[in-house]
């Protein structure tokens, strides 16, 4: 390792040594005890992994745009350190609960499984428009990318959150029952993502239905997270194997995942989404932004114009940079309409140059822990807790893509409707439901406070 890599990853390791350290301090100031699925650590674990990952193999800056791009990720993750220090800080040195509404459970159980219902039709319904039965079944990448833009990704944006709810409602409902709606709700989902081979639905929709469960019925065992997290990696795994055979159907996904090494396949840098994503990084700021032309700040400001839909916007959204990377490096890919993941990083330097990467993702993490500090100080249950929740589940979409492209399909498109979702019940339910979160369910006859 030369001496450029060492001053590099050797500050890099301090920073995130520094930002673990003052969160899990603070955390047993305020709880006593560590909280090991704090969004705080969650954000910094996977800033690590999507913007260092592939120098486990290229430590030695030997393809083009290597040492920028870590000198980037440098100052990126000393701007997550500053905000989560500065989140921590503005907090009161005594701090008070704050109010809530509790969410009630028998109300958004119901509304959120017919919810779920409904986003499964519309699913349905989109992808067999103007296709058959085994179009369905092959989920053929033109019909997809013809929907791109359609009802079919608000409807899949949308199902993993409210799934998330209905299942930690589930839980906290009396009777056994609710294990078989489990078990049937489980393979009906293991199903759909099977089928459609979306990686992003399994971790929104495993990650929101464990904190949720964390922050709101009881604490996860160290033990337990470690196998929902080994879980959750084989799953995407997996997944990304049976994508390879998408084109025969069901029967074709099968043979390929049969087929496949899966232990080669699992060890294997290349197929790591964190670990292509970073190329595409090192390929960007080797060749520049569009037009070899600063942004300042435009395609943060475009975030506005580019929400609505193109169907109900009266004027031409602006060309995201997704869109804009597919368009120049991947023609054959746009053509069909899709696109690719933009790593933030990189938008932030195209927009505002090396201070980018500092300035935006120290504004990234300060939201975020303040979000959770706040949450934090209501009750079980409450409508503050449940929206951090949710926010925590995406957060691993801050990595992949564009803020603006977050903001408009996961904030907008899955997390704001669930949340309505469950504000509709509270308002309408004409019950507080406290009893349902703080006190545990007559079937359990276990204690839930943390």
């Amino acid at each position: 390792m030369n001496w450029d890599a060492i001053n590099i990853f050797g500050p890099s390791l301090l920073l995130v040594i520094v930002v673990c350290a003052v969160i899990v301090h603070r955390d047993r100031i305020r709880s006593g005890q560590m909280d090991p699925l704090n969004p705080g650590l969650l954000f910094v674990f996977y800033y690590v992994i999507y913007n260092f990952i592939a120098y486990l193999r290229h430590w030695d800056f030997e393809i083009p745009g290597a040492e920028l791009y870590a000198e980037l990720a440098l100052l990126g993750l000393t701007g997550v350190v500053l905000g989560t220090v500065l989140a921590h800080a503005s907090q009161p040195r005594n701090p008070v609960m704050l109010h809530s509404r509790i969410v009630p459970v028998r109300p958004v159980l119901l509304a959120s499984l017919a919810v779920m219902v409904l986003s499964l039709v519309m699913i349905v319904v989109m992808y067999t428009r103007g296709s058959s039965l085994s179009g369905l079944l092959a989920g053929e990448a033109s019909d997809k990318a013809d929907l791109r833009e359609g009802v079919l990704s608000g409807a899949s944006c949308l199902l993993p959150m409210v799934a998330a709810v209905w299942l930690v409602a589930l839980l906290r409902a009396r009777g056994k029952l609710r294990y078989a709606f489990i078990a049937a709700l489980g393979a009906m989902f293991a199903a759909y993502f099977a089928l459609f081979a979306r990686r992003g639905e399994i971790l929104a929709t495993g990650f929101g239905a464990l904190y949720l469960f964390h922050y709101n019925i009881r604490r996860v065992r160290v033990g337990v997270l470690v196998l929902a997290f080994v879980a959750i990696y084989v799953s995407l795994q997996i997944t990304s194997v049976a994508r390879a055979g998408m084109d025969g159907g069901v029967e074709g996904m099968v043979e390929v995942v049969e087929e496949a090494d899966l232990k080669e396949f699992m060890s294997n840098l290349d197929h790591l989404e964190p670990y292509n994503h970073m190329l595409r990084g090192m390929e960007l700021v080797t060749d520049g932004p569009p037009e070899n032309t600063p942004l300042m700040g435009s395609s943060y400001s475009d975030i506005i114009l580019q929400v609505p839909p193109q169907s109900l916007c009266p004027w031409e959204r602006p060309e995201a940079l997704s869109v804009w990377y597919a368009r120049m490096y991947t023609p054959e890919v746009h053509a069909r309409g899709g696109a690719w993941g933009f790593p933030p990083l990189v938008e932030a330097y195209f927009n505002f140059g090396h201070i980018g990467p500092l300035v935006v993702f120290a504004a990234l993490a300060f939201a975020i822990n303040s979000i959770h500090l706040r949450a934090c100080r209501t009750a079980r249950g409450s409508v503050m807790r449940f929206a951090n929740c949710l926010l925590a589940a995406v957060l691993y979409q801050f990595m992949r893509n564009t803020v603006g492209g977050v903001i408009k399909v996961r904030v907008v498109g899955g997390i704001v409707p669930a949340m309505l979702m469950v504000w509709a019940c509270v308002q309408f339910s004409g019950r507080s439901g406290r009893a349902d979160w703080s006190q545990p369910a007559a079937a359990d006859g276990k204690r839930t406070d943390q």
